[in-house]
């Protein structure tokens, strides 16, 4: 059995091998304030990650963020920490965020849970021997078109945390997807266009609202200064906008 210290140490070092693939890490001797308090924090209960610090040019945000974060991948509740690790992870593939859920896979994995993290790895829910286990990922795989609360599998007492493993992971998804693909195209083009508008993609037009349109921003200016690039930045808007 290898010491407690040591295996968090290895699983420290591959989570940054693997966050280097779709964003640059934070380097936390160069941080200060709120930031370094949160990545502090970060690393003593978690590790420092691409979800928190996708959110790190609004240090106020980002501590927010880490908060909502904390509760559903470290505190067992009315649903346990694994399960709602599980749960991100099945939402993060509906969603096409490879960060997000190749993270959660791995804690999913992490926790012993190898058999349902192989099953989501797959995309193929018939190899999930808990029949309970199974609806609820198939209720979390079909969530961006359900609304109807009957449907849900869950206790009364489970549901917020249900609802809020959803909501923080959807947000984090939206994220870090704008993120993924700067990164992977921004010296590739000689601009780069920002659509906040299209009306096919559910929930998009969100980011017209002032504040959530500047938490975007600021990610991604942060990200140009990490990555150096000069490309510029256009955002594409609503016509219907006054």
């Amino acid at each position: 059995m290898l010491p407690k210290k040591f295996k968090e140490t290895v699983f420290d070092k591959v989570s940054a091998i693997t966050m280097r693939k779709f964003f640059n890490p934070i380097d936390l001797k160069h941080s200060d304030g709120l930031l370094r308090q949160v990545l502090i924090q970060s690393q003593k209960d978690f590790f420092i990650n691409g979800t928190i610090t996708s959110h790190a040019a609004s240090p106020g945000l980002m501590a927010g963020m880490w908060m909502a974060g904390r509760e559903i991948t470290l505190v067992n509740g009315h649903l346990s920490a694994w399960l709602k690790k599980a749960m991100g992870a099945a939402l993060s593939e509906v969603n096409k965020c490879p960060y997000c859920e190749d993270m959660l896979l791995s804690l999913t994995f992490g926790a012993n849970e190898k058999s349902l993290a192989n099953a989501l790895k797959e995309n193929d829910l018939t190899g999930i021997e808990n029949e309970k286990i199974k609806r609820i990922m198939e209720w979390v795989k079909a969530s961006k078109h359900s609304t109807t609360l009957e449907e849900l599998p869950f206790t009364p007492a489970q549901v917020p945390e249900a609802l809020g493993t959803l909501i923080v992971f959807g947000y984090t998804n939206r994220i870090s997807d704008y993120l993924i693909c700067f990164r992977k195209f921004h010296n590739l083009a000689d601009y780069i266009t920002i659509n906040i508008s299209s009306p096919n993609t559910e929930n998009l037009r969100d980011f017209h609202n002032r504040n959530e349109l500047n938490s975007l921003i600021d990610k991604l200016k942060k990200e140009k200064k990490e990555l150096n690039s000069d490309v510029p930045l256009a955002i594409k808007v609503s016509p219907d906008l006054n």
